[in-house]
């Protein structure tokens, strides 16, 4: 039996972290509680404030080797929550709408197996970026001198990607879940909602300009100006 990996104990620190959403930038009781669950589990390092309340643990191997960093986010985005589950967030205005609760407690989970089984070789590293919704958290956290202490030899970001079979782990190079325009679940596609936007805008023009609808008033014909409204929600995560 795995003396560290405990799914009922994952599944309780998902939904507390999920009560207790901060944004971008303020992250200080999430990046405390993660330090609190994954400080039992005895990594060789831990560095706090990284980039702000980004942390990272670093568990390391028998033998010298490549350093091999996972990233994860851990900030919430500033909308209300209208669920009914028992965990839902408890702060006014802000949720886990986007899956970073979920993205944490899979490193959590990471961090559970490798308290109990080190890599052979090298060493790897589980950091929690801060400030990933705002697009600045990246930034900031590769230039915190801390950074240069764990700089790895490769790095794999994650985040939750919808419309593939359960447990399947997709990799791509480059560029995967990133996108100038359009939700962060859904930008592996690449077509951007700011185009159709831009273009549905263009299009309203040019039937104002070209089509003067006629209302007829008796006899009488008159050309009456046409008034288009179109509201558009979007957020812009620039990666």
């Amino acid at each position: 039996m795995n003396q560290f990996y405990n799914i009922e104990k994952l599944t309780k620190f998902r939904r507390e972290l999920h009560q207790k959403p901060e944004l971008s930038g303020f992250e200080k009781q999430t990046s405390a509680f993660i330090k609190a669950f994954l400080a039992p589990l005895k990594p060789d390092q831990i560095i706090e404030n990284l980039g702000g309340h980004g942390l990272a643990f670093v568990f390391k191997g028998k033998e010298a080797g490549k350093r091999l960093l996972l990233r994860t986010d851990m900030d919430a985005l500033p909308i209300t929550e209208k669920s009914t589950v028992k965990y839902k967030s408890k702060n006014e205005g802000v949720a886990h709408l986007c899956g970073h609760d979920g993205h944490s407690t899979i490193m959590a989970g990471v961090a559970m197996r490798l308290a109990e089984k080190r890599p052979q070789k090298g060493e790897v590293v589980l950091l929690f970026q801060p400030a990933e919704e705002t697009g600045e958290g990246a930034e900031k956290v590769i230039n915190d001198q801390k950074f240069a202490s764990i700089k790895p030899d490769i790095a794999f970001a994650l985040h939750n990607l919808p419309g593939f079979a359960l447990n399947t782990i997709v990799v791509k190079k480059r560029h995967l879940c990133s996108g100038i325009c359009g939700h962060q679940n859904k930008t592996q596609w690449p077509h951007s909602p700011c185009f159709a936007a831009r273009n549905r805008s263009e299009s309203r023009i040019r039937l104002g300009r070209n089509h003067r609808p006629l209302h007829t008033t008796g006899r009488k014909m008159a050309a009456k100006q046409t008034l288009s409204a179109t509201n558009y929600h979007a957020r812009l995560a620039w990666r």
